[in-house]
């Protein structure tokens, strides 16, 4: 039962889950799987490979931006019901929330790639729980198909809006390029990073630890190093971006990644990261 945030939290990553699914689809996809499939038992490895061949199918359409907009569509609308029913604060809802806007931005670029993502996902979910009932998948595709019309119908609400961009920004490596290198990764996922890092392709040069400001913050500060005091004042030079998406940058960070909050870590002149006095630069 839902009672508060935190099994709010729980509620909705034991069930809207089709994304890191798909994400472990992916590594087989790829031909690195982040498991053996032979070590399940047998009903559960045909289990596995069934969804994996059916959730392949949706490959050329969502690309590495997999499923993602369907687990935000469904959490989003679980924040809602519990929020309206009193459970939760508004500023509990933002905290959930937000994290998970930031997230879809950085994948997609338009509602139509949203849209897609949260329509194939949608089909994935509907298969995995309604395996054997195909009248309401089929029941499923056709309001959907309707529910996606009418928005972006002349005057629809994705009609209306336009995707929010960031402007002045262009990421090296984009979100549906990115490989998940924190499938095991168990705490809050965000963190902030200069655009020293994200736009201008640099590697991580200096990285901190700080107590987290909130239940999305995994407390993680990254930079190139260079930045000036004057850049770092500027908030337009920073972001909120997932952990991910920086190890995408600079994979060499990974192992560092459980430091205690108060560590550091500079990169020293033979490219290896080596441990420093704590220095908050932002």
């Amino acid at each position: 039962a839902i009672e508060d945030l935190q099994t709010l939290k729980e509620a909705c990553d034991d069930f809207y889950n089709v994304h890191y699914e798909f994400e472990q689809f992916q590594s087989f996809w790829d031909g690195t799987p982040v498991f053996d499939v032979n070590q399940l038992n047998p009903d559960a490895c045909k289990d596995f490979t069934q969804s994996k061949d059916y959730a392949e199918h949706f490959l050329p359409f969502v690309g590495r931006r997999g499923f993602l907009a369907w687990d935000c569509n469904e959490k989003i609308a679980m924040a809602r019901r519990t929020y309206a029913c009193g459970l939760i604060s508004e500023e509990d809802f933002w905290n959930f929330v937000r994290p998970l806007s930031q997230r879809a931005n950085a994948y997609f670029k338009s509602w139509e790639e949203y849209a897609m993502s949260c329509f194939c996902g949608g089909l994935y979910f509907m298969f995995r729980e309604q395996r054997n009932d195909e009248d309401k998948v089929e029941n499923y595709y056709e309001i959907s198909c309707n529910m996606l019309n009418h928005l972006f119908d002349t005057d629809g609400a994705w009609d209306r809006n336009g995707w929010f961009t960031y402007p002045g920004k262009k990421w090296v490596i984009s979100a549906y390029e990115m490989k998940n290198l924190l499938v095991d990764w168990k705490g809050a996922a965000a963190c902030i990073a200069t655009d020293r890092i994200l736009v201008d392709g640099c590697k991580v040069g200096y990285m901190y630890r700080e107590e987290p400001d909130g239940d999305w913050d995994s407390g993680w500060r990254f930079m190139e190093g260079d930045e000036t005091d004057d850049y770092m004042d500027d908030a337009n030079n920073s972001g909120i971006y997932g952990l991910n998406t920086i190890c995408n940058y600079s994979p060499d960070i990974l192992p560092l990644l459980n430091a205690p909050y108060g560590t550091a870590y500079i990169r020293n002149k033979a490219g290896e990261f080596e441990e420093d006095r704590i220095e908050k630069r932002d």
